[in-house]
This record gives C-alpha cells, structure tokens and sequence, in this order.
C-alpha cells in the first residue's frame, strides 16, 4: 500500500488526489501482475502434455528404426520416409515447445523470488527513508537516501558476460519504465508455447492416420 505524498500528515486535496492516483496505479498494476501469474501458471500443464507426445514419438521412430525392414515392407520405401519426416516434425516442434517452456518457467521462478526477496528490502527502506527525510526536515538539511538504480544497473551489468549484457541491461531498463514489460513478454511466449504445442499434437495425428492409410 502507498504511502501519503506527503510523509504520513493529513493530506490536503492536491495531496489527496496525488495518492488516490498512486494507489489506483499500484493496485491495478498488482492485479495485471497476479492475473499474467495465473495465465503463466498453466505453462507446465501445457509442458507436460507435450512432453508425453515427444515421449511417443521417441518410442514410436525407436520401434520403426529397430524394425525398418518389416515397416517398410508394409508402407513402402517412400511411404516410410515420408512417415519418419512428419515424426520428426511432430518431435522437432516438441522441442522447441521445451525452449518456450523453460523460459516461462524461468522467468515466473525469478519473478516470484525477487518479489519475495525485494518486497521486505524496499518496505524497510521506504521507513528508512521517511525517517531520514523527517530528520532533514526538522534539521533544514538536504539529503538523499533513495535507491540507487543506476549502481544497481551497473552492477547488474558487471554480472553479465558481453554477449548477454545488452539483453539483460535492456529488459532490467524496460522493466522500471514499465512493471508489466517482462511479464507481457512472457504471455507472449505462453501463447506460442500454446500454439506449438496444438501444431506438435496435429503432426503427430497426421502421422498416425498417414500410416493407417498407409497399410
């Protein structure tokens, strides 16, 4: 919950508005957040049923290859090859549902463990702050105890090996001009890993009634 503008004192009315607008904002964005988390959660219900194809399309080209005289002598030399190239297919785009997969699923692991770690740093330090800035007003000092973003940054940025250095630096910027910047990156993908994972089930229906047809 934000805090009055104007250090904990009854506010007046531009105040008043000021806040009203703050926590407007911070409980929207907060409600976006939770509802992009309840969207991103089904990620590994869609990871698990893509798995369980790849898994039969591994055991099912492993059967083919072990008995590729006798399979071919069913289907035929060209109704085999083109049966294994829709297998792979289907096995091709179950990997690269595993990519997507793994990237939503890191990303809501280090969403999840920053906010449960940042949450209580940045609270203390909000009182910190008004503490000190009580202080300074009472002693007509001028200071400045707020976050340092850019040593943050920086820091980050030590942190990154030079070919991930543009891509991290660049979503840490995006994400304090914009909180929901990462996370609508990663509906994104959960909408792909979707789609790839519905286009991965059809190869393998293709297949299955290719080779029906087939025999």
């Amino acid at each position: 919950m934000s805090d009055p503008p104007n250090g904990g004192r009854l506010p007046d009315e531009t105040s008043l508005r000021t806040w009203a607008a703050l926590v407007k904002e911070s409980v929207t964005t907060r409600f976006t957040k939770a509802s992009f988390s309840g969207i991103l959660s089904t990620s590994s219900v869609i990871d698990g049923f893509s798995t369980w194809m790849l898994a039969g399309a591994g055991a099912t080209a492993a059967l083919m290859i072990s008995n590729l005289d006798r399979v071919a002598s069913l289907l035929g030399q060209d109704k085999l090859k083109v049966s294994l190239l829709i297998l792979a297919l289907s096995a091709g785009l179950g990997f690269l549902e595993k990519i997507l997969a793994s990237y939503v699923n890191v990303f809501q692991a280090m969403d999840e463990k920053v906010t449960l770690l940042a949450t209580p740093i940045l609270e203390e330090h909000e009182r910190e702050e008004d503490e000190i800035a009580e202080s300074a007003e009472q002693s007509s000092e001028k200071v400045d105890a707020s976050l340092d973003m850019n040593r943050v940054l920086e820091e980050l940025s030590k942190a990154c090996p030079w070919y991930a250095k543009r891509r991290v630096v660049g979503a840490f910027e995006a994400g304090l001009g914009d909180q929901l910047a990462g996370h609508r990156q990663a509906v994104k993908l959960w909408h792909h890993q979707g789609l790839i994972a519905g286009m991965q089930f059809l190869a393998a229906l293709i297949f299955v009634v290719y080779v029906a047809l087939s025999l």
